[in-house]
């Protein structure tokens, strides 16, 4: 079972969509719903930018453009 990265609740089936990135490159899963939309206000996305590094597995001394 996958864990909505918004609220960090369990994702039951066909509740979850994938919120996709591009840098770093990752397919983020989240609830369907609330949680969807909310991953588009761009200071939360700034505010969790570490979690998402992590979440990507990617090396955080990655230089990016």
């Amino acid at each position: 079972m996958r864990k909505c990265f918004y609220c960090g609740s369990d994702i039951l089936e066909k509740e979850g969509k994938i919120f996709p990135l591009d840098k770093p490159y990752v397919n983020i899963w989240v609830h369907r719903e609330i949680c969807f939309d909310a991953m588009y206000d761009e200071k939360y996305l700034q505010d969790n930018y570490q979690r998402i590094l992590d979440y990507a597995g990617t090396d955080t001394k990655i230089k990016r453009k």
